[in-house]
């Protein structure tokens, strides 16, 4: 712990530019993923050291304890002192993508010894820390040939109480706490702010929990200039539509296009849903760009796409540098929350927030009545978080911008006992609980259109990705990612029609943005729909990448065309129209090319935000 500390400090004191507002607090924050960090790298130590048998005493054992311990201790210090100054570069804690670099690098023992000549200082400061933990192993480790005088059995009675009490630290320390889930690096964000992320981490820890973590490659498909024309990735600032709206995006879990009577030929299960997008600015053509609710939420309020087989909440760069539409309106002067009646930790959620720069996360525990309303499985049901959420808003001062995720339309699709009967059956289960969901979602609105904030607050909602699919004409590539989009906004009454041009997740921060006038130029993967979109969607899954447009698709596996479809007359997709098609396949080609090839540069060199 001590070395960790330590390291820490320097990597503080040569980087302390960029924490111009790290405290005690970070340090201290920091020891819990240093816990974890040396619960796994040392366990080889930690294990033989705890084994209640009297050959522990013995000198030729120690000295088997003696070089685990500094072997792990000299590689996380040699991990630590290398991003001293390697952090000013790349402005994150290196991860496992480190030995892919090392792997394919010819020249990297000539780099090596340019950046030990070039940091000669943390050469030496390494080689001190190693000399100290040295020689404070030797003052308090176990006395060579010292013996217990105990019997074998009371020996191994007594020291295996101590082993059941150190297994039950130990196995803490492996998850880092208590919590539902084992810690990541996304976690370090709910205890500090985004620009001190890297500070509370260490690099062992980074490397670790990205190991099994490929993240992206970098990709050379087009020339830049050729790649930053085919699609527009930076914005510029626009006239306000509206003078600071506060505005609520409403994420609805599970919500397939194929459940709306709206976008279909049947009444479906949402008629609450149906009339508002009747009376909205609603889109024929939207698309999820995965398929995950952690794929989902980053990709509505932060334009990331999530075009590896990672989610991004979980991969090499979640302590990434990023620019969301939260942390851009902080800038405005909003108010930012994000609402969601699952266990506080589900699923990263909480800890994304707080990197995408949410004032506020309120979850199961910040919720009243728990006890009473609480599911039993997930959460709060959606009616009565719902209500919370409206009556939490009254209470916010103006203008703030809002997110709910619901939840009541997850496995196992559990409804309040008392209102069951109300809802239809359908094929299959989620059915029932998305007519649910569909109803808390008017209860809200009952509610919202009675309170003085109402009338002036931009709605988006949307779902985070598509589910489970029961008629054919949606049970294919393009169905599975088809979910619904509105924007309503109550004082605008020229806010409504319907968009047939394709778009997706990506484009909602954006189109924002544009709309309240963002006063700065900023980067984004989405685009402003209506302005500069040209009608695409990208979706990824299974190492695949499909490109939309008007009514084909395009599949690529990164190296080659797999197929492009008519997907509304060949919903099978069955009819490969590359070779008829061969300008469309070339246009739609080039567009998917420049997006991978912008989104893998900028993952892997930490430029996701606008500076």
């Amino acid at each position: 712990m001590l070395a960790f500390t330590l390291a820490r400090l320097v990597f503080f004191i040569f980087n302390k530019g960029t924490f111009t507002e790290a405290g005690i607090i970070d340090f201290i924050y920091g020891w819990r993923f240093d816990i974890n960090a040396i619960s796994w790298i040392y366990m080889p130590f930690i294990l033989l050291s705890i084994i209640p048998l009297k050959i522990r005493d013995r000198v030729a054992y120690q000295k088997i304890l003696a070089v685990l311990f500094h072997i792990s201790n000299i590689t996380c210090i040699v991990f630590n002192m290398v991003d001293v100054e390697f952090f000013p570069f790349t402005f994150r804690r290196s991860t496992a993508d480190v030995f892919s670099i090392i792997a394919t690098e010819g020249s990297f023992f000539s780099v090596l010894i340019d950046y030990l000549l070039d940091f000669w200082y943390i050469l030496l400061i390494g080689l001190a820390l190693i000399a100290g933990s040295f020689w404070l192993y030797r003052k308090t480790s176990f006395q060579f040939g010292i013996t217990d005088k105990d019997t074998n059995g009371k020996y191994i009675v007594k020291h295996s109480l101590a082993l059941i009490l150190m297994m039950a630290l130990w196995v803490v320390g492996l998850r880092g706490g208590v919590q539902l889930v084992p810690i990541n690096l996304v976690n370090a964000g709910n205890m500090t702010t985004s620009n001190n992320i890297p500070l509370v981490l260490n690099t062992p820890f980074t490397i670790m929990k990205t190991l099994q973590n490929r993240g992206v490659e970098e990709v050379h498909y087009l020339p830049e200039e050729i790649a930053q024309k085919a699609w527009t990735f930076n914005h510029k600032p626009d006239t306000a539509r509206w003078e600071k709206p506060n505005i609520v995006i409403i994420i609805l879990e599970s919500f397939s296009k194929e459940y709306i009577g709206f976008y279909n030929k049947y009444d479906g299960y949402t008629p609450v849903l149906d009339s508002l997008l009747k009376s909205s600015l609603s889109f024929d053509r939207f698309f999820a760009n995965g398929k995950r609710s952690i794929d989902g939420i980053p990709a509505v309020v932060a334009s990331l796409p999530p075009l590896m087989n990672d989610p991004y909440i979980t991969s090499p760069y979640a302590s990434n540098q990023l620019s969301s539409l939260p942390s851009r309106l902080n800038q405005m002067g909003y108010k930012t929350s994000f609402y969601h009646g699952g266990a506080n930790g589900t699923m990263g959620f909480e800890s994304f927030t707080s990197i995408a720069g949410y004032d506020e996360y309120i979850g199961m525990n910040e919720y009243p009545n728990k006890d009473r309303d609480y599911d039993g499985n997930w959460g709060i049901f959606d009616e009565q978080f719902y209500q919370f959420f409206a009556n939490r808003l009254t209470e916010t001062e103006a203008p703030f911008m809002a997110t709910f995720f619901s939840l009541s339309s997850h496995h196992p699709y559990v409804i309040p006992d008392s209102i069951a009967d109300r809802f239809p059956e359908g094929p299959h289960p989620i059915l029932k609980s998305v007519a649910y969901a569909d109803y808390a979602l008017g209860k809200f609105f009952e509610t919202a259109r009675k309170q003085p904030w109402f009338k002036n607050t931009l709605f988006a909602i949307t779902a985070d990705h598509a589910s489970y699919l029961t008629t054919p004409i949606y049970n294919n590539s393009v169905g599975q990612f088809s979910i619904p989009m509105l924007f309503y906004m109550p004082a605008d009454s020229t806010m409504h029609g319907r968009v047939e041009e394709a778009s997706h997740q990506l484009d909602i921060t954006p189109t924002i943005l544009s709309w309240i006038g963002y006063p700065k130029p900023y980067f984004s993967f989405g685009e402003v729909i209506g302005k500069t979109n040209e009608g695409l969607a990208i979706t990824y899954t299974s190492n695949r990448y499909q490109i939309i447009h008007e009514n084909y698709v395009l599949k690529f596996d990164g190296q080659q065309v797999n197929g492009l479809y008519d997907y509304d007359k060949d919903f099978f997709q069955q009819n490969d129209l590359q070779d008829v098609e061969k300008k469309r396949t070339e246009w739609m080609l080039l567009k998917l090319k420049a997006f991978i090839q912008e989104n893998n540069y900028r993952l892997i060199h930490n430029q996701l935000s606008d500076s």
